[in-house]
């Protein structure tokens, strides 16, 4: 399960409309490839928001992504709409649907709905879950209308700026929500076995939190954990360590890195050696490299 008081949200006024054309720009193309549509019916005159726009935009890229995979025909629509207090956004598409018994199974993680109807071909199927908890965190809720053989509809919505300290309507995960400090650190995973370049790292990355991830099977499951803003690698990895990226549950950067010397020194090591370290060598610095 993700912890979703773990999560922090780095909250910016947005225009929704500005959202919305980053997706539409970069899955233009993907659509174009199975001659499917993908409009936009958006109501003028729509109100800030204070959300996470880096949050917001992979809850739409998720949505967006899963209604392309189950759709052949047609395409997708993206909506919005002021509702009272908050905006609804809807993601519509005329894929295969889903028969109403599977709906509610729909958001479990890692649950695959259906033989042939809702199968996610690819991903670990997190990619819903992790989009509901995103918007809970907002203080919104996520819901679906679906009929099989005609299409499927997920909606769900961010409060207005004047409703954020409300209690969210949604699971109860997120049972003291409150608005988040817009000021939080933000985490990346770095993969890397080497301790030198993660006492780089957490240097230059000023405001982050920098997290080692020293295997590839370690990575789904501190992404998870962590929903970082980023994962960089350090392409001086064997190419047996390289990450499983088809298996990130969401709309995640993955930054390859070169860091000059790193390839050179451990190439230069005699033979049987695996690691070195350079003075001043840090407790932590130890701690890391006999763990290693």
């Amino acid at each position: 399960q993700i912890d979703a008081q773990r999560m922090d949200l780095l909250r910016e006024p947005i225009q929704l409309e500005s959202v919305l054309a980053d997706v539409s720009q970069m899955l233009f193309s993907a659509f174009e490839q199975k001659d499917l549509y993908l409009s936009m019916e958006v109501e003028d005159g729509l109100p800030e928001i204070q959300a996470d726009r880096t949050r917001l935009r992979q809850v739409l890229l998720n949505l967006v992504n899963n209604s392309l995979r189950f759709t052949e025909q047609g395409g997708v629509t993206i909506g919005a709409r002021r509702v009272e207090d908050v905006l609804e956004i809807r993601v519509a598409d005329t894929g295969s649907g889903i028969a109403e018994e599977d709906i509610p199974k729909v958001f479990d993680e890692f649950r695959q709905v259906g033989i042939d109807r809702w199968r996610r071909r690819d991903g670990s199927g997190l990619g819903l879950s992790i989009s509901r908890r995103f918007v809970e965190l907002h203080g919104g809720k996520m819901w679906l209308e679906s009929q099989l053989g005609e299409g499927t509809t997920i909606f769900f919505t961010i409060p207005l700026e004047e409703n954020l300290l409300l209690e969210p309507a949604a699971s109860g995960e997120v049972d003291r929500w409150q608005g988040l400090d817009r000021q939080a650190k933000k985490i990346v995973l770095l993969m890397s076995t080497d301790p030198e370049t993660l006492s780089w790292m957490r240097t230059w990355l000023e405001g982050y939190e920098v997290l080692p991830v020293t295997r590839p099977d370690e990575l789904l499951s501190k992404v998870v954990q962590h929903l970082p803003q980023a994962v960089v690698v350090d392409r001086s990895l064997p190419d047996e360590q390289r990450l499983p990226l088809r298996e990130l549950p969401y709309d995640l950067p993955v930054i390859s890195v070169v860091f000059p010397g790193i390839r050179e020194r451990l190439q230069a090591l005699p033979a049987g050696v695996s690691q070195y370290l350079v003075k001043p060598i840090s407790r932590q610095l130890l701690v890391d490299a006999v763990q290693n």
